[in-house]
């Protein structure tokens, strides 16, 4: 069968997972045929609503959240889809425009001669880069050691060059390698041959750099098993001219790895679509998808599901770091207040936890998460003592946005240095592909401390949410200062919904939080003054 677009339409079409909805074949429809012509880059909210959903020039994506009700309902449409389909799979991560489309029972569902491989992977979308000419690589000499024990429990992966060597080359193999190292959910690998009797889905990422008329170009290719059965792939191009800078290639090779390799990430969904030697390892791996999952659609059901997941995961003999770790994340959200209590002092529960890991905490990226967020949850609280860990885990993970984005919001939230936030911040939106509200909420605070009341709003909007009580803390004050009427009545109505509506309540949470003092006094400064 050929595969081509409007072929995958007419398949899905089929089953009746779209039903007579023409929004959601309209979508699936243009996101295959932009991923086709190689545009999946520059998909945004904008474009999807414009060209497909009906909506205006004027389009917002910041009070109109049409866009990400219709991408919610088709990921769900096609979970159904890949439930009934004997031929097909397809899937669009979280935060994700990009459609992964495989073949379920043959070796891959495109089928290429070598030339006509290559001619595929170097014509897909391009990234215009500029930056590193001539390579240092003292900043690579502490990288992790690979392990080169198979794991039995999660997929393995190993790195491979197609080109030839050069300098150029060398750099991308050092930083792919110690990029993937940031990931514990995938186990990297000298030779994936010696991983066929492991039990678990085995990848290889296979990356090309090349020089075309003065250009550079690096095309990065993962596949499982067998190089036709391709998973992802990048193009990344353009002038290399700078010297040690971590600018355009740098940043491109980290943000694509992190894609493919993070929890919820490319890779990991794939292996739920191939077979495993053990059913309960190919569950517990699950589990970690479906807790990010639940971060997406923001439902209590979603929530309790993952948690239940993880929970039952924990208690198996296989159980990893990283589940015994997502499992604990409920008494973490207990602990603040979110979820009710089911034990007396969640708290407890996590330092026990923490305790059986041990210094094992940092190679872990789910217990690195508990971990950071204990040590500012706990009674005890010490400043430098979280300072310390701080420093540990961004020199650990300094390619790991997921790890980052709890490093900046407690280097500015708790400990006050909104310097260190900010720059940390910066970072993770040139490494990280996804832009939810969780990555701005250190811009929000610098905005509300540092910018002028007519400058705060285009950053402060940024967070909104109806459902996160902070988010509209934050932005209420920031449409007081900067007199936005729109933005005020907006977070009015979404505070009363979330029972804050009075004014000393505010205060008492924002007291109860703990925040940077300097923070603190400027946030309840702020959701004091008058309602113009």
């Amino acid at each position: 069968m050929n595969y081509g677009v409007q072929n995958i339409v007419n398949v899905v079409k089929a089953s009746g997972c779209l039903g007579k909805s023409k929004r959601q074949n309209n979508l699936l429809l243009y996101l295959l045929e932009q991923m086709e012509r190689g545009r999946s880059e520059d998909i945004t909210q904008y474009s999807i609503a414009t060209a497909v959903l009906g909506r205006g020039k004027d389009f917002d994506p910041t009070t109109d959240s049409i866009v990400r009700v219709e991408m919610h309902r088709l990921r769900k449409n096609l979970k159904i889809f890949n439930k009934v389909s004997d031929a097909i799979q397809i899937i669009i991560p979280p935060g994700s425009f990009e459609i992964i489309v495989t073949e379920k029972e043959k070796p891959s569902l495109f089928s290429f001669s070598n030339n006509n491989k290559k001619r595929l992977i170097y014509t897909a979308a391009v990234i215009a880069i500029s930056g590193i000419g001539f390579f240092s690589f003292s900043s690579y000499e502490s990288l992790n050691a690979v392990k080169t024990s198979c794991s039995s429990i999660i997929p393995n992966i190993n790195v491979v060059n197609s080109g030839s060597v050069s300098d150029l080359q060398l750099y991308v193999n050092k930083l792919t390698r110690s990029t993937l190292t940031q990931y514990s959910n995938i186990r990297l690998v000298d030779n994936i041959a010696d991983c066929a009797n492991s039990g678990t889905p085995s990848y290889t990422l296979d990356y090309v750099v090349f020089e075309e008329n003065g250009n550079h170009r690096v095309a990065l290719t993962t596949y499982n098993e067998q190089a036709s059965n391709i998973i992802n792939f990048k193009n990344i191009n353009g002038d290399i001219t700078g010297a040690e800078d971590k600018d355009g290639l740098y940043y491109a090779i980290v943000r694509t790895i992190a894609d493919l390799a993070k929890p919820y990430g490319a890779l990991p969904r794939h292996s739920m679509t191939v077979t495993w030697g053990s059913k309960q390892a190919a569950s517990n791996y699950e589990c970690l998808i479906l807790k990010y999952d639940s971060y997406t659609t923001d439902t209590l059901d979603d929530f309790e599901s993952a948690s239940k997941c993880l929970s039952r995961a924990a208690k198996t003999k296989i159980a990893s770091l990283d589940i015994k770790a997502g499992a604990a994340e409920k008494y973490i959200s207990q602990a603040r207040g979110y979820r009710q209590k089911t034990v007396e002092n969640p708290l407890a529960v996590v330092e026990k936890v923490l305790e059986d890991a041990g210094e094992s905490w940092i190679n872990n990226v789910e217990m690195a998460i508990i971990k950071l967020t204990y040590e500012v949850e706990r009674r005890d609280f010490n400043a430098v003592r979280l300072e310390e860990i701080l420093n540990v885990a961004e020199a650990k993970y300094s390619e790991n946005p997921l790890i980052l984005i709890y490093v900046s919001m407690y280097y500015g939230y708790r400990l006050g240095d909104w310097d260190k936030a900010k720059s940390i911040s910066d970072k993770i939106k040139l490494i990280h592909s996804e832009r939810d509200e969780t990555i701005y909420y250190v811009d929000a605070a610098y905005a509300l401390l540092r910018f002028p009341p007519d400058e705060i709003m285009d950053t402060c909007v940024l967070i909104h949410s109806e459902h996160l009580l902070l988010s509209n803390l934050v932005l209420n004050a920031c449409a007081r200062r900067a007199k936005n009427t729109r933005w005020l009545e907006k977070t009015e109505d979404n505070l009363s919904k979330l029972g804050y509506q009075a004014k000393p309540k505010r205060v008492q949470f924002i007291e109860n939080k703990n925040l940077d003092e300097k923070f603190a006094d400027e946030l309840i400064k702020a959701l004091s003054l008058p309602q113009d």
